[in-house]
């Protein structure tokens, strides 16, 4: 039976970047193509070839100083998403760049459920995937937060849809769109890896950019350029806003439900999470499920009510020294901390900083002049810079790090209030990712007096 996969069969095939997802490509193209000539490109040579040292079919692999220096005959090559695509630029032509989410989308597309938005994705796609395995249906994460997608090429999936969350290195590279498509919201990031917003923000749109007219694409309002760059895409759209009428719609005291399924949504309906913004990451859930098939509320209310949320994202920590202590050590922007510090009203400490990618950081600025009686401990390198720029103030300490922001904490924060770790910036150069970052961060609140 020919397979989508055929064409890579008798093509020499480069795999860039060999991590997870590299090794997922390289096993399922050495499955189903078994004449391909597969090679493998990555920075840390010494690692790859650890991983095949008791292999006797070795693939070609690039020597460390030929990195980014492909042969003349490559004829495909498949990019891990955290490697930037302009890198690829005058090193090959990027037509023949392509990606497992290129691959698996236009593979799979009828039963994707692509998620992207700056903040929210992993939480919107984990609760989707419940809410959708609650009703009934046979349903997969997969992407940033599951497994890689080429590990579900299978027969075993044959009936399976897949919540995809999609990050924009992953989105650069995709020609095809998915038939449910979610972009939750925009905000500067990762500006490291693209030379504008602008080409992140595009990079994003890809999400929803091809489908078609029998489609489906849910899309916030609430930042008007999103609604701009969608402008004349074919899918038929449903609109997150303040606006009586929209598909779902925030009052700001509730979010109501209006097409397909009718439901009013409060905070008491998820009583372990913290922040309204949360109840539009379930209606968007909720929303995906009603496009799939009838949904019995009932089992919406429970999926809503034992919903414990991901860690690191506004999670409680412990009580230590009389002060409450959470995580949110997964934001990385100021827009992530504002909205953290509004959805915790015990909170009067707030950690911050982190590294510095040069991204706008007026908002947070306005929000620490507007919000004298929060103690701001700020850690390098962001949080330094911003220091500078408010000046001196009885409400700002300066730390050196992590260790001596938690130290701090335990001083300035009454008894009975909360600290909470929100530090608006990307954790690399300190810590390896957000996760490391939030550990650290429990493991010394953990280690204080209780």
């Amino acid at each position: 039976m020919k397979s989508w996969l055929d064409r890579f069969d008798h093509k020499r095939v480069v795999i860039l970047g060999y991590g997870l997802e590299g090794q997922s490509t390289y096993r399922v193209l050495k499955q189903h193509c078994p004449n391909a000539d597969l090679q493998i490109m990555d920075r840390n040579t010494a690692y790859v070839k650890a991983q095949f040292a008791d292999v006797s079919d070795l693939p070609y692999i690039y020597e460390e100083q030929d990195y980014m220096a492909f042969q003349s005959a490559v004829d495909y090559v498949f990019k891990s998403p955290g490697i930037p695509l302009m890198r690829l630029e005058g090193c090959i032509p990027l037509e023949k760049v392509t990606s497992q989410s290129n691959e698996f989308i236009s593979a799979y597309r009828g039963r994707t459920i692509g998620i992207t938005g700056t903040k929210g994705k992993s939480t919107t796609a984990t609760f989707t995937t419940g809410l959708l395995e609650a009703l009934g249906k046979k349903v997969q994460l997969i992407g940033n937060i599951g497994k890689p997608a080429f590990d579900y090429v299978s027969t075993d999936y044959d009936n399976d849809f897949f919540v995809y969350e999609l990050s924009s290195h992953q989105l650069e590279t995709v020609s095809c769109s998915p038939r449910y498509a979610v972009v939750l919201n925009l905000f500067e990031e990762h500006l490291d890896h693209y030379r504008s917003y602008d080409a992140y923000a595009e990079a994003k749109m890809n999400i929803a950019r091809y489908q078609t007219e029998e489609d489906w694409y849910i899309y916030s309002a609430y930042d008007a350029s999103i609604q701009e760059r969608c402008a004349g895409f074919a899918g038929r759209q449903l609109v997150i806003s303040d606006n009586l009428g929209s598909a779902i719609y925030d009052t700001n005291e509730a979010v109501e439900m209006t097409h397909g399924i009718h439901m009013t949504l409060t905070d008491d309906m998820a009583p372990n999470i913290h922040g309204h913004h949360f109840l539009i990451n379930m209606a968007v859930g909720i929303q995906i499920a009603a496009l799939l098939g009838e949904v019995d509320t009932s089992v919406v209310r429970q999926v809503m009510a034992d919903f414990k949320g991901l860690r690191h994202r506004l999670s409680y920590v412990a009580t230590a020294c009389g002060i409450r202590f959470y995580n949110d050590s997964i934001s990385t922007i100021p827009q992530a901390t504002i909205a953290a510090v509004k959805a915790l009203s015990e909170v009067r400490t707030v950690i911050i900083g982190g590294m510095d990618r040069g991204i706008d950081y007026h908002l947070l600025e306005e929000f620490i002049h507007s919000n004298e009686a929060i103690q701001w401990i700020m850690m390098p390198d962001s949080g330094h810079k911003l220091a500078k720029i408010i000046g001196e103030r009885e409400n700002i300490h300066l730390v050196a790090n992590l260790e001596e922001a938690v130290e701090i904490a335990t001083k300035v924060t009454k008894e009975g209030d909360g600290c909470l770790l929100s530090p608006a910036a990307a954790s690399y150069g300190f810590f390896k990712n957000f996760e490391e970052r939030g550990n650290t961060y429990e493991m010394l609140v953990l280690g204080l007096e209780k």
